[in-house]
């Protein structure tokens, strides 16, 4: 009797209605189509940035060598960061219709490796490079400025970083990689219901 009564139990536990392949295949297009806007976006932003500090730097006619290093140096993380992030684009790119859930599985787990060390290694390459430039770019501008004025330009530039890094890097991370991380789970769980381990 009470065998009966715990499969009984059992078949009433509601269950989640499984993705059908088409729309499951639909949504990783999606991510990835969304993956490769932010990442064209990106590249647009960074370069635009690297020619309009380029002209502000020829411009601004520099006496000190440490104005141009730090704006040569704040390029050279942009466009670091830009030849980094554009490595994801052949796993953005590559998609085949026919190819099972084991092979997307592999790709999303293979793009959200790349994207872990673009997040982790490749971002506090950037921040590092970003701040000692702006910081030898600011020692010629803010060298007329009364000791205040200094503290308030480097406190300020100081305290953007310090949150970029500690808040809007973190959230950012979790925020791309919210959906990716649903779409890798969703492809295990089916790939184990479908035994291709």
């Amino acid at each position: 009797m009470r065998d009966m009564d715990l499969r009984s139990l059992w078949q009433q536990q509601p269950t989640a209605a499984p993705l059908p392949p088409a729309e499951l295949l639909g949504r990783v297009k999606h991510v990835k189509q969304k993956a490769v806007r932010k990442l064209v976006l990106t590249n647009v932003l960074l370069i635009a940035t690297c020619i309009y500090i380029s002209f502000i730097t020829v411009g601004l006619h520099a006496k000190m060598a440490t104005t141009y290093i730090g704006a040569g140096m704040v390029i050279l993380a942009m466009v670091i960061y830009v030849m980094a992030y554009n490595r994801t684009l052949p796993l953005l790119r590559r998609a085949d219709a026919s190819a099972s859930v084991k092979d997307h599985l592999a790709q999303l787990i293979h793009l959200k490796e790349k994207q872990d060390f673009l997040f982790r290694t490749m971002l506090s390459v950037y921040f590092f490079m970003l701040s000692a430039g702006m910081f030898l770019y600011f020692l010629e501008v803010a060298a007329p400025m009364s000791l205040l004025w200094r503290m308030v330009t480097y406190g300020g530039t100081g305290a953007w970083v310090l949150f970029a890094w500690s808040y809007l890097r973190p959230r950012t991370i979790r925020k791309q990689q919210k959906d990716l991380i649903a779409l890798i789970e969703k492809l295990k769980e089916i790939s184990g219901q479908l035994g291709e381990n």
